[in-house]
């Protein structure tokens, strides 16, 4: 086992993070470099996603991305998907900084919905769906520590 952080061997994922003006955070991982600025924003317009942007990003990715693989691996086929998702904090007026708010600053849930074109019954994409469930990383380390509910609904 490594000296860092306890991680067994090599790490699979690497990224470095630096602290620029006004909350900003440049991340470089492989050959991209990725921007955010804040832990959250309530404004509906921004310039740079934030932290809590950037983690239902990642999880929107680990599905959709795993949804086509598991799709083309096994089937059934999936010609289309669109994945919405929100996150709710568990003490939103502690995590915006109110004096005498105290509570968590973790998310209390995630949920959402996934939209599928397929001509495959719900059984079959039920399956598709736990595959792609068993196989997500981000998917299960969020799931560990809060619920996440995500509802599918198949259109032709």
């Amino acid at each position: 086992m490594s000296a860092q952080a306890g991680i067994p061997n090599e790490p699979d994922v690497r990224l470095r993070a630096t602290w620029g003006p006004q909350e900003t955070v440049r991340i470089l991982t492989r050959n991209l470099t990725l921007e955010a600025a804040g832990r959250t924003s309530w404004s509906p317009a921004v310039e740079r996603p934030s932290a809590l942007d950037h983690l239902l990003v990642a999880l929107a990715t680990d599905l959709l991305a795993g949804l086509a693989v598991e799709s083309r691996r096994a089937g059934p086929p999936v010609s289309q998907a669109e994945l919405r998702l929100q996150a709710r904090l568990s003490h939103p007026l502690f995590v915006a900084g109110v004096v005498g708010e105290s509570g968590s600053a973790g998310l209390a849930a995630i949920g959402g919905s996934l939209y599928l074109a397929s001509d495959a019954g719900e059984a079959d994409v039920s399956g598709l769906w736990q595959r792609v469930l068993e196989r997500a990383p981000v998917h299960a380390t969020l799931a560990a520590a809060i619920p996440i509910h995500i509802n599918i609904t198949l259109t032709p």
